[in-house]
């Protein structure tokens, strides 16, 4: 849901679309190969969750601290690190490594 209220939040007051995918990921060599930001992971089967947006994307300096719970606002004014930071978490806290 955090995902989803970011994604709204870029959209703003205009038509846009949000997308929600999952699926399962099978993390093997050729993958890793394919995408080397991965290696952290052992091999196996992952299950993912992607939301895309048509919002306004974010500058590098929001990228850079989008999950820090300290920078609570967005260029339009959202609470949007209150949203991304617990993302984090529950990653950081459900990762095998």
């Amino acid at each position: 849901m955090n995902l989803t209220l970011n994604a709204a939040e870029a959209i703003g007051s205009h038509d846009g679309v949000i997308a929600v995918r999952t699926g399962v990921q099978v993390v093997d060599d050729r993958y890793l190969r394919l995408n080397p930001e991965a290696a952290v992971l052992p091999p196996g089967k992952y299950v993912f969750l992607e939301v895309h947006d048509t919002g306004c994307g974010m500058d590098e300096a929001t990228k850079a601290r989008i999950f820090d719970p300290s920078s609570r606002r967005s260029s339009s004014g959202g609470d949007w690190a209150w949203r991304l930071s617990p993302v984090s978490c529950a990653v950081t806290r459900v990762s095998s490594w």
